[in-house]
């Protein structure tokens, strides 16, 4: 007499491993349940900016706020069940003899995510992420330096955008001028204290949070190879935190 089996069903990213993730990452987490059936694009996005929004704390350092809007979901456009999270967390920072901290302020949209398959994929997002934020810098270093414009003068925003789909990932990063009084500049101006700071955040974007948040999977997924992932590709993703670093002086 045979005995047929039941296939198992694909672990999935529940509320309850996504706040481990989020812990293991260093951050601060809310979670909502947002009712009825929702269509979510398929695969995950993210929005990133970050140097035009910039206050004082109670001690008069400089707060930069990376503000983040992401979805994470798999490969069904009607989800039976979303979580809508608010993520936050804030680290310490210093250029030369200024102290400031970045608060990073993120607000994500949780589909169904299949741990064996989107995870593995997360680690590559990741690691496209950080050549977006190395791009910014980039164009943050040659951005006209205009001293004149004051210490409290608003300075330009870096906008980091990717979206990813399968084995499909595509993204772009730049650098846009603030608005000041309804109007935008007619050309790109910094000064070297806005470069200096933009620069400290992607590098610590890219050399803290991200590692971080790579931790955080890697928790979730557990120490080994997942099915389906080649030694090579096991290999390039246990190497990847060492190739994450960018230069932190402004040169």
């Amino acid at each position: 007499m045979s005995v047929s089996s039941t296939p198992q069903a694909e672990p999935v990213l529940t509320a309850d491993r996504m706040r481990a993730l989020l812990a293991a990452g260093g951050f601060a987490s809310a979670m909502a349940v947002a009712p009825g059936r929702h269509v979510l694009p398929v695969g995950s996005s993210i929005v990133l900016q970050f140097g035009d929004e910039m206050t004082r704390d109670e001690a008069g350092n400089r707060r930069i706020t990376v503000k983040c809007s992401i979805v994470i979901n798999g490969d069904d456009r009607r989800a039976a069940r979303v979580t809508r999270w608010q993520l936050s967390r804030s680290i310490p920072m210093a250029v030369e003899d200024e102290r400031f901290s970045i608060m990073v302020d993120a607000d994500l949209l949780l589909g169904t995510v299949h741990l064996d398959h989107h995870l593995v994929g997360g680690e590559e997002a990741l690691r496209h992420l950080q050549l977006l934020i190395a791009d910014a810098q980039a164009t943050l270093r040659n951005l006209p330096v205009n001293d004149r414009l004051g210490a409290d003068a608003r300075g330009p925003a870096v906008r980091i955008e990717a979206r990813f789909s399968g084995d499909m990932v595509v993204g772009r990063s730049g650098v846009v001028q603030a608005f000041a009084g309804g109007r935008r500049r007619a050309a790109l101006r910094a000064t070297v204290q806005h470069i200096r700071m933009g620069v400290a955040t992607c590098d610590c974007l890219a050399g803290q949070i991200l590692p971080d948040v790579l931790r955080g999977v890697r928790a979730v997924m557990g120490p080994d190879r997942p099915p389906g992932l080649s030694p090579q590709q096991d290999a390039d993703r246990r190497a990847w935190p060492e190739q994450v670093t960018l230069r932190e002086t402004l040169q």
